[in-house]
This record gives C-alpha cells, sequence and structure tokens, in this order.
C-alpha cells in the first residue's frame, strides 16, 4: 500500500510540475495593438524638454476607421504617461479649431493612426500615420514596427509625405 501511494503522490506532483513549469512560450506576453501604436507614437512624439509640461498629444483614427477599443487606448495612456497627455477623439473635428483660419490643431500634436497589418515577410507590423499641424500642414508616415532583442518594440520609419488638406473638414 505505501508503494501505490508514493506512486500516487508522485504521479500528482509530475502532472503539477508539468502543468506550472516548463517553457512553452505561453508565459510569453503577446504583442498588442497597443503596444504597436505606443512605440509608432513614441517615434512621432518629440521629447519635452526637463521643467516643461508634457505635451498634450491628440489621437484619432483615420475616417474609414472605428475608434479605437477602450482597452487599447487605456493601454496608450497607460504608457506614455511619461512621455505625453494621450487623448483620443473618435473624430479630428475633436482635436482641431475647425472654425479657425487653417483649422489648427487644439494640442502640441495630432496624429491619425491606421490598423496594425501583419507583414507577409516576418514577425514585423506595419501602421500608417499621419501628423496634422494645420488644415494645410499635413505629413503621412508609414512604419514598420519590430521587436528588439530585449522585446521591446521599435517603430521605424519607411516612408513620408506631405498629404493633400483632405482630412479635415
Amino acid at each position: 500500500m505505501p508503494t501505490r501511494l508514493a506512486a500516487l503522490c508522485l504521479s500528482i506532483m509530475v502532472l503539477v510540475a508539468a502543468a506550472c513549469g516548463g517553457d512553452s512560450g505561453a508565459s510569453e506576453r503577446q504583442t498588442t495593438t497597443a503596444d504597436v501604436y505606443v512605440a509608432v507614437l513614441r517615434a512621432l512624439i518629440p521629447p519635452f524638454a526637463e521643467g516643461e509640461d508634457k505635451q498634450v498629444v491628440y489621437v484619432t483614427p483615420f475616417d474609414d476607421q472605428k475608434a479605437f477599443p477602450l482597452e487599447t487606448q487605456a493601454a496608450v495612456i497607460a504608457d506614455l504617461d511619461n512621455v505625453a497627455t494621450v487623448r483620443f477623439v473618435d473624430e479630428l473635428d475633436a482635436a482641431v479649431h475647425a472654425g479657425e483660419s487653417g483649422a489648427p490643431s487644439k494640442g502640441n500634436e495630432v496624429i491619425l493612426l491606421g490598423p496594425v497589418t501583419t507583414s507577409t515577410t516576418g514577425p514585423t507590423m506595419e501602421v500608417e500615420a499621419q501628423k496634422y499641424v494645420s488644415e494645410t500642414e499635413q505629413i503621412g508616415y508609414r512604419f514598420q514596427v519590430t521587436a528588439t532583442a530585449d522585446g521591446t518594440l521599435r517603430a521605424t520609419e519607411l516612408e513620408r509625405n506631405a498629404v493633400p488638406p483632405t482630412t479635415s473638414r
């Protein structure tokens, strides 16, 4: 009887160890859309000088997109808290002074973010973004986002183009 009990205890311990231990990769944190957006925003938001207030950055989706999920918004805001005050808006009109000449931005930056697309050539993602300064001054970007050796994400600018004044209303 003691041999059976010992064998049963040993079997249970092996099952518990197998369930809890090992490096199956499942414990690695999955990259989220928020992580990708944080990398792109870090590349687009200029650093603020010591002693200055953090910039106010409005983030909005392109016109043909839905609003960002609240979980994505909360994660981006939390991750960039030491860099800028990020405010998500559902439409560009909420981030600009539409009634003023040239429709200038309300904050230091207004950034439009496109959807995250996965590359077919490897573990990279791409995002289109646009900086809105005024109705006549807008810059379009295309970023490639990759993981670094330490697991953080880095956004690399692939393309930059002037955008015709089509995003303000």
